[in-house]
C-alpha cells in the first residue's frame, strides 16, 4: 500500500475502511489484518468526527491482531489514549458492573447482551495489553507537564468512577504511570481501598507495593507482604510465584 500511496489517496482509503466497519465486514478486516496495518501507517486520523470514531472503532476490535503488525506509535487508538485518558477509562467502564444504582439498563435480547460480552472481551484484553508511558513520542521521551495534567485529569476521572473495580484498576493504572514519584506510604495511602479481598485486584496492589519498599531498601516491610502471600491459599499462582521469586 505504501508504493500506491500516489495512486490511491488517503481520503479514499479511509472511506472504504469506514464503509466497511458499517457494513460489519469484519471476518474480511480480520483476514486482511496485515493489509489493513499497512493502510492504517500511511493515513492520519480523520478530522470528520463520525470517521475517525469508526476508525478507532475498527483498531479497538482488532487491536491484537494490529500489534503483530504494527508499534504502538503507529496504532492510532494507543496514541489517542496516550493523550487523552477519558478514551482509557471508557474502554475500563466495558469491563465492569456498575456500582448499586449506577447500572445501565440490560439488555432485552440475546443480540444485544452477546455484543455487549463480546466488547467486554475486548476490553479485557485491550487493558491487558496496553503498557503504554502516556505523553511519550516515538523515542520514548517523556513530556513531564503533559503527562502531570494527564495523571491529574485520569485521578479526577477514576474517582469519579461508578464502579468500584473500575476505580481500583484505574488507580494501578496511575500508580504504573506516577509510582516513581511516590514514595511506599503514599502508595500504600493510595492503594488502601484495595487491601481487602473483595477487590479483584487486591493480590496485584499487594505485589506492587511490596516491590516499591525493595525499591526503597525496606526488606522487611516487602517481605511481611510476601510471605503473607505466598501463604495465601488462594493466591493467584503467578502472584504467588511472582512473590517467591521477589522474597
Amino acid at each position: 500500500t505504501t508504493n500506491n500511496e500516489n495512486i490511491i489517496s488517503s481520503d479514499t482509503k479511509i472511506h472504504i475502511l469506514c464503509e466497511m466497519i458499517k457494513n460489519g465486514a469484519w471476518d474480511i478486516l480480520r483476514k486482511c489484518k496485515y493489509e489493513i496495518s499497512e493502510i492504517l501507517k500511511v493515513i492520519s486520523l480523520p478530522k470528520d468526527n463520525p470517521q475517525k470514531s469508526l476508525l478507532l472503532q475498527m483498531e479497538f476490535v482488532m487491536y491484537d491482531s494490529l500489534q503483530q503488525h504494527m508499534n504502538a506509535q503507529e496504532i492510532h487508538i494507543v496514541q489517542e489514549i496516550n493523550k487523552e485518558p477519558s478514551l482509557l477509562l471508557e474502554i475500563y467502564a466495558l469491563v465492569f458492573k456498575a456500582d448499586d444504582g449506577f447500572e445501565e439498563k440490560c439488555p432485552q435480547d440475546n443480540n444485544q447482551t452477546e455484543i455487549k460480552m463480546t466488547m467486554a472481551q475486548l476490553a479485557y484484553s485491550f487493558i491487558h495489553n496496553y503498557n503504554e508511558v502516556p505523553c511519550s513520542d516515538s523515542a520514548g521521551n517523556v513530556d513531564e507537564n503533559a503527562l502531570f495534567k494527564y495523571f491529574d485529569k485520569l485521578e479526577k476521572l477514576a474517582n469519579d468512577g461508578n464502579t468500584r473495580d473500575f476505580r481500583d484498576l484505574a488507580r494501578l493504572h496511575i500508580v504504573g504511570i506516577r509510582g516513581d514519584d511516590m514514595t511506599a506510604q503514599d502508595m500504600k495511602k493510595y492503594l488502601s481501598d484495595m487491601d481487602s479481598k473483595s477487590s479483584p485486584f487486591y493480590y496485584s496492589a499487594r505485589i506492587t507495593l511490596a516491590q516499591k519498599y525493595l525499591s526503597e531498601n525496606n526488606t522487611s516491610a516487602a517481605n511481611k507482604i510476601l510471605d503473607e502471600i505466598i501463604a495465601d491459599k488462594n493466591a493467584p499462582s503467578t502472584i504467588a510465584a511472582t512473590a517467591a521469586t521477589l522474597r
